[in-house]
């Protein structure tokens, strides 16, 4: 069986305009197998102000409906945001430690400018890093459609290195904007589906693809940040010696092993190391990293277009990849 006292990524799940947490909750728990919400901690907040206007969900879901923040009608304006930063870090920090942001639609538009304003320090200044986003029919605060708010201002000014993963559907009317903001992330995982502003299905073709792509994302994020931290720590080095105590290559993704008997590792064999980098533990490193990768593509290979609820593995791969990416 699992391991009870596994640690599930915390995920802080901001919902759509005008909408509230459980909506967003019942869509989720409609539209994604049991046994990748089972994998994650969902904590599901609602907005600190009442919807101003009609919801465009009423008839459909039952109010209250929320909002995060307020814009005028071309976008240029907006009343509130500060305000709404600081609610979402007053919660973070009496009921955190979160991992990552889940978002959809407004809510998505939020997150996804959260990392950058975090590292200019005029965000989430008391909380930790964020590990990761999974953003849904999002947008860009600065593109075409959404001015940048003050406090936002440079919140893409440079390529985000939080690993995120987008949803971005084919006749969402913020499907534009969405694209342009998977440019501002390094490494973007990217989902394509074939519906409009909605939380989409997840089906077979859509994990298979996910797990290919998050795959290569994990791989290039940890040898290329192996590198950087090896060339730094060993700078002026001319000796290096061997660690024969070591061991790497624990992996709880092994081939032949279910998602049942996965067990946690006391210590991440995939974690970056805090001490300089040597011959022998780079090259168990890199053991580790083949092993790990193998599994997963075997994974994926079993993966059929009609998959499947039971089947969620894949997905359930790629929320673990992610969370380690960092």
């Amino acid at each position: 069986m699992e391991n009870q006292n596994q640690k599930k990524p915390r995920v802080l799940c901001i919902h759509g305009f005008r909408t509230s947490s459980e909506i967003l909750k019942r869509m989720l728990q409609k539209r994604w197998p049991e046994t990748v919400l089972q994998k994650l901690d969902l904590v599901f907040l609602d907005a600190p102000f009442p919807a101003h206007g009609k919801s465009d969900v009423e008839g459909i879901f039952d109010p209250p409906y929320y909002e995060w923040f307020q814009g005028n009608q071309d976008f240029t304006e907006y009343k509130n945001f500060e305000e709404c930063l600081k609610y979402i870090e007053d919660y973070m920090v009496k009921n955190g430690p979160f991992d990552g942001f889940l978002g959809f639609s407004q809510g998505a538009i939020l997150i996804a400018a959260l990392p950058g304003m975090q590292n200019e320090g005029v965000a989430l200044t008391k909380v930790p890093k964020i590990k990761f986003l999974i953003i849904i029919s999002g947008d860009k605060f600065g593109g075409a459609k959404f001015t940048a708010p003050r406090l936002a201002a440079n919140a893409f000014s440079s390529p985000i290195e939080c690993p995120s993963l987008h949803f971005i559907g084919e006749l969402d009317f913020l499907k534009p904007g969405g694209t342009v903001l998977v440019e501002s992330f390094l490494d973007p995982v990217v989902i394509h589906h074939p519906k409009g502003h909605v939380i989409p299905r997840l089906d077979g073709k859509k994990k298979a693809k996910l797990v290919k792509q998050i795959h290569e994302k994990a791989q290039l994020n940890i040898e290329r940040r192996t590198e950087q931290y090896a060339h730094q720590a060993n700078k002026g080095r001319k000796k290096v010696a061997s660690e024969p105590d070591e061991d790497l290559r624990t992996n709880p993704f092994q081939e032949g092993r279910t998602n049942e008997n996965i067990v946690a590792p006391t210590k991440d064999p995939l974690q970056i190391p805090s001490e300089p980098i040597t011959r022998a533990r780079a090259k168990r490193f890199k053991e580790a990293l083949n092993g790990l990768i193998q599994a997963l593509w075997a994974d994926s290979k079993k993966v059929e277009p009609n998959m499947s609820p039971n089947d969620a593995q894949a997905l359930v791969h790629v929320i673990k990849a992610i969370e380690k990416a960092e």
